[in-house]
């Protein structure tokens, strides 16, 4: 093992750092930058990138005075571009007791137009029968688009012609027409709404992970929820 070059600034700083090597010493100067360097390498990673989602979800919180508005739709850009996901979208239980979509990213402008105009009870919006799926924790669903989990009123919300034509290869392949629902709940386990996602862009079903990491970030939305100041400025049906 030989010293690294350009640590030492002076002859004694060399030396030392040389005479360390001699004693199957490292130099503590090596301890920091390498674990520096490892920290700025986890960025690459997908569960650290998970993890920083959260973090910068907690810290917005921080932030006095934020509306509801404001909170979901940085969660909705928050996900969409850390995850690595082609749509997100959040919806919300209003004033009126009715659940409706209020913030998205990733969407284009008439698919999300077709979003806006749902309205959902709580019998509509949780019946099986209404929208199959597969509960993959107490947080998540997942709707497959072989099951149809759309109503009529819900076409424009996707592309059939692309559900149509698109192939699944294996289990872990995503095709237009899937997506998956993370709860957002209260104190009570009630429902305060939902953060949708479809699959990421290159054509997969969100990993474990990713799950899990949109799970927590669901929690916080929930906590933040019951604090806020201001209900989504959405008018009653």
């Amino acid at each position: 093992m030989s010293p690294p070059d350009e640590l030492g600034k002076s002859d004694k700083s060399r030396e030392r750092i040389e005479g360390h090597f001699a004693r199957g010493q490292y130099d503590h100067i090596e301890v920091a930058r390498t674990l520096k360097a490892e920290y700025m390498a986890g960025t690459k990673d997908a569960s650290v990138r998970g993890l920083d989602a959260v973090h910068a979800l907690l810290r917005d919180l921080y932030q006095p005075g934020m509306s509801a508005d404001e909170l979901v739709k940085k969660v909705a850009r928050m996900v969409f571009t850390q995850f690595n996901l082609r749509e997100v979208s959040v919806g919300l239980r209003c004033e009126d007791g009715l659940y409706r979509y209020v913030a998205q990213h990733g969407m284009r402008a008439e698919v999300w137009a077709a979003h806006q105009k749902l309205v959902y009870n709580d019998q509509e919006l949780f019946d099986p029968k209404k929208y199959k799926y597969t509960s993959i924790s107490k947080y998540t669903r997942l709707f497959l688009a072989e099951d149809e989990p759309y109503d009529d009123d819900e076409r424009g919300t996707y592309s059939e012609h692309l559900s149509t034509k698109s192939v699944r290869r294996s289990p872990k392949d995503s095709k237009e027409g899937d997506y998956l629902d993370f709860l957002i709940l209260g104190p009570k386990e009630e429902v305060l709404g939902w953060i949708e996602t479809s699959g990421t862009w290159d054509g997969r079903i969100p990993d474990a992970r990713t799950i899990r990491s949109i799970e927590i970030m669901a929690s916080l939305v929930g906590l933040a929820l019951t604090g806020v100041s201001a209900e989504p400025t959405r008018r009653k049906a």
